[in-house]
Order: structure tokens, then C-alpha cells, then sequence
């Protein structure tokens, strides 16, 4: 395997391992590693004291059935005799020891060693312990022989007048009068640590199968449940490259919390793209207005600096020229004036949203008594009504008495552009008509002409900035900047009502305002 493949490699199993599979798998791992350990320390040492425990019964069983034979072999036998006896188990080694520690006679199995004989009969017959300080001690012991066999001793004293194995022997009782000698049996403990290695190994080549069994199985399982995971990041990931309109997809696979996860994933990439579509048509509704308010501005600007340079250049002017460009340049003058107070006025309504007020709201006879003395020059010989009736000053159509929840300034912004709008577009002789009613649970304010009209294609447009559509150009070239229905849309709006249009070419057209009559504001 070449260098470069390994460092992939590498690089592979570092990735893998930062994942959430890999990482899962990982604790999943050192999580059973360490209770297959405790498992295996725990019963290792459970089988070793009860294996010993067990050995140590079955030596303490041989004295209790060898007791008479003790008393006897102590009486009868030659010191030292050494014997083998049918009765004793396999690799059992009973010894008698004189008060002295040498020893007056051995019974064997038919298993014993030579090493064991030397080992419990000792060089110059003494043994490799102390059968005196063993039998006070009370507790078993190991021995190691010379071939590296280990082996478990009991010591217990006899008595001299029962020839019996005493129960209980103080520490100064050591070598008392009374006691007769020391009997001590052994035998040998390889098988079991022969048992306990035959565990060990069977332990440990277990876990491991057990261990590289469950690793797979639990990759297998694990992996399913955190595919939906995988969805999402690579989801996630398409996002990051700017595909916003990329969305999760449900699985049948999904935990509760993964689909909940990706339910609000999925909510919250909605809420950006929306976010950023709005951002977007923001973006390109500021460069239209800013596009078409230099267009409005520039105008009348230019016109201006045309009759400034006729003058500069022109000596001698005469009075009727003079009198011809200071008319036109006031005129362009007034015109830039009302662009900027409408701009002013729009922007103020569009970024400031109007703090909740005490009153209730103004009436219509308020706005028509202020507006009417800026309407009247301009509607001429056309005729204005209010719900079908001529209005005048001593009008008294109950009409004016609804209540708009709107501040007094701003219904007479929308009443003087929604009307000189229809004056606008409406013949010398036209009619226009204030329609004011409430409806149920609305209050309905409209203004109704039987002008031009706009064509279908523009209505939409309508209530943009500075949008005029084709006929109004003609109709009026150079009058107004298409801010009017702009102001008048977005006070309806930020006031919580609803604004709407329906118009017929060559009919006339009528703009409807809709109020809720609680409406705060």
C-alpha cells in the first residue's frame, strides 16, 4: 500500500471518528469494553475464592475422616514412617509432626510427588513451614515446591490425652504441654488454576466474539436511525452553496426529536427564503424608487437650468421672455417642491409606524371643511357628490358624520389625493363621487369617477412609487410624480385597513378603503 493511500485511509477513519455514528460507536465500544472487564474481574475472583474455598472444605473434610488413623498412626507408627493410604484422595498429603516440627509420619495418595514428600517432610525432616505457628494461625496457606507446583496447607495440633484435631488453639498455646503434635494435610492447587485459566481464556475469546458481534450489529442499527441526520447535513450543506429552496424530506426512519428537528429546520429555512426574497424585491423596489425618483427630480431640474443658461447667454431679453422662462422655472419650482413634500411624506409614514392614540378618530365633515378649499380650484366644472348627492357647504348627508379611524391630517392626505387623482383623469365636465358607509363590521370610504380608467395590465402597479401607466402619461404629461395612491396605500395600511381598485377603460375607475371601526392606532 503506497504512502498516499494510507494518509487517505487516515484521514478517512479521523473523519469517521468525528461523526456522530463514529463517535457513537466509540462510546458504544469503550462502554462494553469496560463492563466485559468488570464482568470478567468480578467472576474470575468469584470462581478463585470459591474454587479455594472449595479446596480448603475438602482438606478440612480429610481431617475430620482421618481423625482416628491420626490418633493411631501417632501410637503406632515408626518415626518417621512414610505410607500410602487408598483412603486419601488423589494428590492429598497428610503429615504428623512431633512438638518439635520433625516429622514422625506421612500419608499420601497414590498422586503425590517426590517434591511433595521433600517439600512437607523437609531436608534433615524438617518441613518448609512451621506446623506449630500454622495450626495457631488457623488459616490455610500456600506452598511452592521446587518443580513450581503450588500447593494449599491446613495445620491443626493434637491433642496428647484425646489424640483428637483441636478446634480453637491460642497463639500462646504454641507448643503447650498438652498438645501432642501438629497434623497438616495438603494438596495441590494446579487444577485450580488450571480451571481458572480455562476460564480466563473461554472469558476473553467470548467477549471478544460477544464484543465484534455487537460492534457490527450495532453499526447496522445505529446507522439507520441517524440516516435522517445524513439528510439533513447534506441538506444543510446545499444551503450553505445558495440553494435556499432546499428542504429536508421526512423519513419513515425519524425519531421523534430528528423530525421535530427537522420540522423546524425546515420552518426556519422558510421564514429566510421568504426573508431574503423580501430582501431581494426590497433591494429592487429601492432601485426603482431611486431610479425614478432622479428621473422626477432631474426633470424639472434640467427644465430649470435650460431657461437659467437662455438668460445668462441673452443680454437683452425682452420683457415677454423674461416673463415666459420666470413662469415656467416657478412652475418647475412648485413642481420639485410638491415631489419633495410627497417623498417627505412617504418615507415618514413608510418608517415610522404611529404610536396608539386617546382619540376616536376624525369625521368626514372635518376633512371635507379643511379640504374642500384646495379642491375647488381644482375640480372646475366637474361635479362632486357624496353618496349621490351634490355637495356644497351646507351639504347634511349623514355621510360626514362616520367616524375613520384615521388622525385628522392623514384622512385629508387620503381624501385630497384619492380626488385630485379622479380630477386628474377625468374630463373638464366629469363626475366624481365620495362614497362613505358602513358595512357590518366595516367601515367603507371610496372614491368613484367616470374618467379614462386604467387598463388591466397596470392595476397591479397602481400604488407603486412613482408608477404611471401609459394613458396618464399622455393624458397629463409632466403633472404629478405617482406618489399620491402611493401615500394613500400606505396609510390604509399601517391604520390595519384594506385598499382595493376596480376600473373600466373609458368608464371610470374607483379606489375602495376598507376599516375595521375599532381599529387603534
Amino acid at each position: 500500500m503506497s504512502e498516499s493511500a494510507f494518509v487517505a485511509i487516515k484521514e478517512d477513519v479521523r473523519e469517521w471518528s468525528k461523526s456522530l455514528s463514529g463517535q457513537l460507536l466509540i462510546r458504544f465500544i469503550i462502554c462494553i469494553a469496560i463492563f466485559f472487564l468488570a464482568v470478567g474481574l468480578i467472576q474470575y475472583f468469584s470462581l478463585e475464592r470459591a474454587l479455594y474455598s472449595n479446596l480448603e472444605h475438602t482438606l478440612q473434610s480429610t481431617l475430620i475422616t482421618s481423625e482416628q488413623n491420626i490418633a493411631a498412626w501417632f501410637q503406632s507408627q515408626p518415626s518417621p514412617a512414610y505410607f500410602s493410604r487408598p483412603e486419601l484422595s488423589e494428590a492429598i498429603t497428610l503429615t504428623l509432626y512431633n512438638r518439635d516440627g520433625t516429622v514422625h509420619a506421612m500419608a499420601y495418595g497414590s498422586g503425590a510427588t517426590e517434591d511433595e514428600l521433600v517439600l512437607f517432610s523437609g531436608e534433615d525432616e524438617r518441613p518448609a513451614f512451621d506446623p506449630a505457628q500454622a495450626a495457631v494461625d488457623r488459616r490455610h496457606f500456600i506452598l511452592s515446591g521446587a518443580n513450581g507446583r503450588e500447593y494449599m496447607v491446613i495445620s491443626r495440633a493434637v491433642r496428647a490425652d484425646q489424640l483428637a484435631v483441636m478446634q480453637i488453639i491460642s497463639e500462646g498455646s504454641k507448643n503447650a504441654e498438652w498438645v501432642r503434635g501438629y497434623v497438616a494435610v495438603s494438596a495441590p492447587v494446579n487444577e485450580v488454576k488450571l480451571i481458572l485459566a480455562r476460564n480466563y481464556v473461554s472469558y476473553v475469546f467470548t467477549a471478544w466474539v460477544v464484543l465484534v458481534f455487537s460492534i457490527i450489529f450495532t453499526y447496522l442499527v445505529v446507522r439507520r436511525p441517524l440516516k435522517p441526520l445524513t439528510t439533513i447535513s447534506e441538506t444543510a450543506r446545499q444551503i450553505a452553496r445558495g440553494h435556499y429552496h432546499a428542504r429536508i424530506s421526512e423519513t419513515e426512519t425519524a425519531t421523534t426529536e430528528i423530525d421535530q428537528l427537522r420540522k423546524s429546520l425546515n420552518q426556519m429555512m422558510e421564514q429566510i427564503e421568504t426573508a431574503l426574497i423580501a430582501e431581494n424585491h426590497a433591494k429592487e423596489k429601492m432601485a426603482r424608487f431611486i431610479g425614478d425618483a432622479s428621473h422626477e427630480l432631474k426633470t424639472p431640474l434640467t427644465s430649470i437650468r435650460g431657461y437659467l443658461e437662455i438668460l445668462r447667454r441673452n443680454d437683452h431679453v425682452d420683457a415677454a421672455a423674461l416673463a415666459e422662462a420666470l413662469r415656467a422655472m416657478s412652475t418647475e419650482t412648485e413642481r420639485l417642491i410638491r415631489l419633495t413634500e410627497a417623498l417627505l411624506a412617504l418615507n415618514r409614514i413608510s418608517v415610522y409606524a404611529p404610536a396608539r392614540q386617546a382619540d376616536e378618530g376624525v369625521t368626514l365633515r372635518e376633512v371635507m371643511e379643511d379640504s374642500m378649499p384646495l379642491l375647488t380650484p381644482l375640480l372646475g366644472e366637474r361635479k362632486l357628490k357624496l353618496n349621490g348627492e351634490l355637495y356644497d357647504k351646507d351639504c347634511a348627508n349623514s355621510a360626514l358624520l362616520i367616524r375613520f379611524p384615521l388622525r385628522r391630517d392623514e384622512m385629508k392626505q387620503v381624501l385630497y389625493n384619492l380626488v385630485n387623482n379622479a380630477i386628474q383623469y377625468t374630463t373638464i365636465d366629469g363626475l366624481i363621487e365620495i362614497l362613505a358607509t358602513e358595512e357590518g363590521e366595516e367601515i367603507v370610504f371610496a372614491v368613484r369617477d367616470n374618467g379614462l380608467g386604467i387598463e388591466a395590465k397596470d392595476i397591479p402597479f397602481v400604488f407603486d412609487r412613482f408608477f404611471r401607466g401609459e394613458r396618464s402619461r399622455q393624458h397629463k404629461a409632466g403633472q404629478g410624480a405617482g406618489l399620491g395612491l402611493s401615500i394613500v396605500a400606505e396609510i390604509t395600511r399601517i391604520r390595519g385597513g384594506k385598499i382595493s381598485v376596480e376600473s373600466e377603460v373609458g368608464k371610470g375607475t374607483m379606489f375602495i378603503l376598507r376599516f375595521r371601526p375599532r381599529a387603534k392606532f
